[in-house]
C-alpha cells in the first residue's frame, strides 16, 4: 500500500470568502478525499472556523507570511502523518500522481529549478529548496528541524517577507542525512494554456499563479481538462516540462539532489 500523507496549505481569510479554497475543496481536494487523504487550510487573523480551517495567531497579509509559517510548521507536526504536502490554493496537483510519485524514497521532495524567467532563482544563500508554487512532498524529521529555530526568519529583516520556503533550504543545507529528490513533473505554468495533469502527460502538479492574477476558475478549468483528458479530447501532446539547465557545480552540496524522472 503507498503511504498516505497530509495536505497543508497556505491560505488567507480573502481566499476563503472570494471562493479560491472552495475550488480547491471542489477539484484536487475532493480527488484526494476521496484516496483518504487529509488536508488543512492555515489561515491568519479575520479567518472564520470551519472543519478543514486552521486558524492561527498571526497576521493574513501577504508579508505576514513567515509568521504564519511559524504556526503552519508546528500545527501540522501534531498530525501523525510522517509526510507532508505544502502547497498552496493556486498548486492544481493531482492526489493519484503524487502517491504513485516515488516521494517516499525522499525526506524532501519536488521541483528544485524554476522555470519562470522573471523570479532571480535560486536563492543560494538560503540553501537548496524546493519552490513553493508547485507544492513539495516533506517529512516528519525535516519539517521538525526546519521548526527549531524560525525566529531566525520572524526578526531579521532581510530574511522576513514571503520566502516561506527559506527555513527548509537553510535545514537542508546544514543537514547532509537528509535524501533530497527533485521531479520536473512539479510544474510552473506561464500561460493558462500550459498543460497540467492530464492522461495525456506525466504532469504531477502546476503552479498557477505565475501565470498572472490568480483566479478560482483557473482551477475549475484545469480540472476539466484533467477530466476531459480521459474522455480522449486532447491529442497527446508528447509534452515533457523542460527547464533551464542549472550547473550543480555552483550549488551546495551538488551531488544530494537526485533528478527524478
Amino acid at each position: 500500500m503507498n503511504p498516505k500523507f497530509f495536505i497543508s496549505i497556505l491560505s488567507c481569510a480573502r481566499d476563503e470568502s472570494n471562493g479560491n479554497n472552495q475550488a480547491f475543496r471542489d477539484t484536487c481536494l475532493k480527488d484526494a478525499t476521496e484516496l483518504g487523504i487529509e488536508h488543512k487550510f492555515f489561515i491568519g487573523h479575520g479567518g472564520v472556523p470551519k472543519d478543514d480551517v486552521v486558524l492561527v495567531d498571526s497576521g493574513d497579509d501577504y508579508w505576514s507570511i513567515i509568521y504564519k509559517v511559524v504556526h503552519r510548521y508546528r500545527l501540522t507536526l501534531e498530525t501523525p502523518y510522517d509526510y507532508f504536502f505544502f502547497c498552496d490554493v493556486d498548486t492544481y496537483f493531482c492526489a493519484e500522481r503524487l502517491l504513485m510519485s516515488g516521494f517516499e524514497k525522499y525526506d524532501y521532495f519536488g521541483d528544485f529549478y524554476h522555470t519562470d524567467p522573471r523570479q532571480p532563482w535560486p536563492h543560494e544563500s538560503y540553501g537548496r529548496f524546493c519552490q513553493g508554487g508547485p507544492g513539495f512532498m516533506i517529512h516528519r524529521k525535516v519539517l521538525k528541524e526546519a521548526s527549531k529555530d524560525l525566529k531566525i526568519y520572524t526578526e531579521s529583516p532581510e530574511r522576513q517577507g514571503w520566502g516561506w520556503e527559506f527555513p527548509m533550504g537553510d535545514t537542508i543545507k546544514s543537514h547532509p542525512e537528509f535524501k533530497v529528490g527533485d521531479c520536473r513533473f512539479f510544474t510552473t505554468m506561464l500561460s493558462l494554456e500550459d498543460e497540467g495533469p492530464r492522461k495525456t502527460n506525466s504532469v504531477i502538479t502546476a503552479h498557477m499563479s505565475t501565470i498572472g492574477d490568480y483566479k478560482k476558475e483557473y482551477m475549475y478549468k484545469k480540472y476539466q481538462e484533467w477530466q476531459d483528458s480521459f474522455q480522449g479530447k486532447f491529442v497527446p501532446s508528447g509534452f515533457v516540462p523542460t527547464r533551464p539547465e542549472v550547473q550543480l557545480s555552483n550549488l551546495n552540496s551538488p551531488k544530494r539532489i537526485q533528478r527524478v524522472n
